[in-house]
């Protein structure tokens, strides 16, 4: 999680909700812990002063949600995505705009697993305004170039590999 709010801001901050929950709902530690920790990062996921231009937050399955579940019934977490960032325009002059696609796929897959999330081919393609198979297609040829893009499927057939 991107560190936005000063260590001592934090501080003040979660002592006032710790406070704050455990006197209004009478919350045993563990769980006044998680909620004041489950909070703050949400006040910053949803401050806008920091979310930086060409990110936005997305609500994607957590990665410990194992394939198979249904979705309705699966963790959404909110990551946030860089769907355009300062050098893609020099990037796109450079490659072209199939390859600055690959290079925002492989970008905001890993934007997503590193914030506990996981991307499907399809919410790729929402998020770029893509057609899902267009997105297979990409990370199918992504693949033949020997670079891997963990997607939702993926990630599971990875961990059940280790289990």
């Amino acid at each position: 999680m991107e560190n936005f709010i000063e260590e001592k801001t934090k501080r003040k901050i979660s002592r006032a909700l710790t406070n704050f929950f455990k006197n209004r709902y009478k919350f045993p530690p563990i769980t006044l812990a998680k909620l004041v920790q489950d909070t703050l990062y949400l006040i910053q996921i949803y401050n806008s002063h920091f979310l930086k231009e060409g990110r936005v937050i997305y609500y994607t399955v957590s990665k410990t949600e194992p394939m198979g579940k249904s979705l309705q019934n699966c963790q959404f977490i909110p990551v946030k995505l860089t769907i355009y960032a300062p050098g893609d325009v020099e990037y796109r002059k450079r490659n072209g705009l199939k390859k600055l696609m690959f290079h925002i796929i492989q970008r905001i897959t890993q934007e997503a697993i590193a914030q506990n999330g996981v991307l499907t081919h399809g919410d790729i393609a929402n998020i770029l305004f893509l057609n899902r198979r267009t997105v297979t297609s990409y990370i199918k040829e992504l693949k033949s170039q020997g670079i891997q893009i963990i997607t939702r499927a993926k990630f599971s057939r990875l961990n059940s590999d280790f289990t």
